[in-house]
């Protein structure tokens, strides 16, 4: 996994975005479960991120998009880290943490 898209901003209409991505055979779907830390507020900063992504049969990567919300507050720049955990149809390799920063509108 990697942040694709590392840097954003409030009023910038281009999301962030991590990419996720498998080797080995891709003929079944997977689901893939992250964490989601960082200074920004999930839901609240950004649209929420589930903390589930669904790579469909066939498919080697797919993105998550970071999309921020804008607000009037002072805030500075914020993080979004994502953090992919351990599931029972696949391992966590080496790139297992990426961040997005979110650049304040002001």
């Amino acid at each position: 996994m990697v942040a694709s898209e590392a840097f954003v901003s409030e009023v910038g209409k281009k999301p962030g975005a991590f990419t996720f991505h498998r080797s080995g055979p891709s003929v079944e779907a997977l689901e893939v479960r992250y964490r989601v830390s960082g200074t920004a507020r999930n839901g609240t900063d950004y649209r929420l991120l589930t903390g589930t992504v669904t790579m469909p049969a066939g498919v080697k990567s797919v993105a998550v998009r970071v999309v921020p919300l804008g607000d009037s507050l002072k805030e500075g720049r914020e993080t979004v880290k994502v953090r992919l955990t351990a599931g029972g149809r696949y391992e966590v390799g080496r790139n297992r943490e990426a961040v997005v920063t979110i650049r304040d509108k002001r």
